[in-house]
């Protein structure tokens, strides 16, 4: 599988555009999206630099991680942080920033306080 061909190309454009006009630069996420979705909006943005080869949104995945980092992506919902943890580590794939993968790993490792004995 080969790179999107142009067509495909603009209309992901028009998807960003239209994403990244919910985006709420002070809080680092996205109007009506809820937390774990704006996780993956955070990897729609990463997946889109890969395929475009555009860096420009990679700023709001900077922003979304600045604003929010001192939650640690950590909540009562061990699949919201799984969501995070899969974000953060596209972003490091991407971006090379060592942050990112630090990040996935507390992330978790918080995961893993949730397992037990019990399939």
């Amino acid at each position: 599988m080969g790179p999107p061909q142009p067509p495909l190309l603009q209309k992901a454009d028009l998807g960003i555009i239209k994403l990244q006009s919910w985006y709420t630069q002070s809080s680092g996420l996205w109007q009506t999206t809820g937390w774990w979705n704006a996780a993956n909006a955070v990897t729609v943005l990463i997946e889109y630099s890969r395929l475009s080869g555009s860096s420009e949104y990679l700023r709001a995945v900077k922003n979304t991680f600045s604003a929010n980092s001192s939650s640690g992506f950590i909540n009562d919902y061990y699949d919201d942080e799984g969501w995070w943890a899969l974000a953060w580590i596209s972003a490091y794939d991407e971006t090379g920033n060592a942050s990112y993968l630090s990040m996935a790993e507390k992330i978790f490792s918080n995961m893993t306080t949730g397992w037990d004995g019990t399939c």
